[in-house]
């Protein structure tokens, strides 16, 4: 029951990390966020994280926001993001005993998250204090063994699983839903009401002299450790977003489609097509050539 944070790449460029060295912060990297074309939402949720991880002086929040940094975007894709969704799929809706989801179309849907959504803040507050837990008692090889022992209980597919926990992240973070961003809100608020988490890690005493800021710093180190990469973003300029991205980007050869007999279209949502075809490495059903088209070329 505790997890949070990994290995399925999340569209979101926060850019406040770098080097191996878990001691060495780039305040400028730190500062700096990638806002890309995800809609108003996703900007406006991006300027209330600046604002909490900048907390003390407003004017410096906004100046903050102005800073840019060329080329360089982490993503969030360390092994917190993957514990907390196996938590979300295997103990809220059952999914780690449904059995492969190519033989009973268990595939999660986008209905999965509005419902999850209402209860989100009380469950991920409660997954954090135990990721943090996990973490300060036991160090980073109880994480890795509890991790080893998912992939191997006999009670799951770890193929499957990995495939479902993976189309779970792209369908929810890559498709354009004003809902979707409160799943990085109840994340901040989880990171700034987790008392619990500072007071493990730097005792009962010695938290009362820290900041907060000071203290998801040290969050923020602690999740990077863990696969955390640094990746080079490729500058596009107008002309070029004009352009079809999946003739830039996508290898047409490692997305295969496949035949399903029945569900929705994650990119329409239209449910009166009764086959629809479905992306094998994206496992994201689309109903027509033109949703195909236009979900990896927006998603993908």
């Amino acid at each position: 029951m505790c997890f949070m944070f990994a290995a399925f790449g999340i569209p979101y460029a926060w850019e406040f990390y770098t080097g191996a060295d878990s001691n060495t912060f780039n305040e400028e990297l730190y500062n700096t966020v990638e806002e890309k074309a995800y809609g108003k939402h996703t900007s406006r949720i991006l300027r209330l994280y600046k604002s909490i991880i900048t907390a003390g002086n407003p004017k410096k929040r906004y100046e903050d926001l102005s800073i840019r940094t060329e080329g360089h975007s982490l993503y969030m894709d360390n092994l917190f993001v993957s514990i907390f969704l196996f938590y979300i799929l295997w103990k809220v809706y059952k999914a780690g005993a449904c059995g492969t989801h190519r033989e009973n179309n268990k595939l999660p849907n986008l209905s999965w998250g509005a419902t999850f959504q209402r209860g989100a803040y009380k469950w991920a507050t409660t997954i954090f204090h135990n990721i943090c837990f996990l973490y300060v008692e036991y160090g980073d090889n109880k994480i890795v063994r509890f991790l080893s022992t998912i992939h191997s209980s006999p009670e799951n597919n770890p193929v499957d699983l990995a495939d479902m926990l993976e189309s779970f992240v792209r369908i929810l973070f890559k498709t354009r839903r004003p809902y979707m961003v409160n799943y990085f809100w109840h994340f901040e608020m989880a990171v700034t009401s987790s008392h619990q988490f500072c007071k493990l890690l730097y005792g009962a005493e010695a938290y009362k002299r820290r900041s907060m800021r000071d203290d998801i710093r040290a969050l923020v180190r602690c999740m990077l450790e863990y696969g955390g990469t640094m990746r080079e973003l490729e500058r596009v300029d107008g002309a070029q977003k004009r352009k079809r991205r999946s003739n830039q980007f996508l290898d047409a050869a490692k997305h295969p489609p496949t035949e399903y007999e029945r569900g929705r279209c994650f990119y329409c949502r239209n449910d009166k097509k009764k086959t629809f075809r479905g992306c094998q490495t994206c496992e994201a059903l689309l109903c027509s050539p033109e949703c195909w088209t236009k979900y990896h070329d927006e998603c993908a």
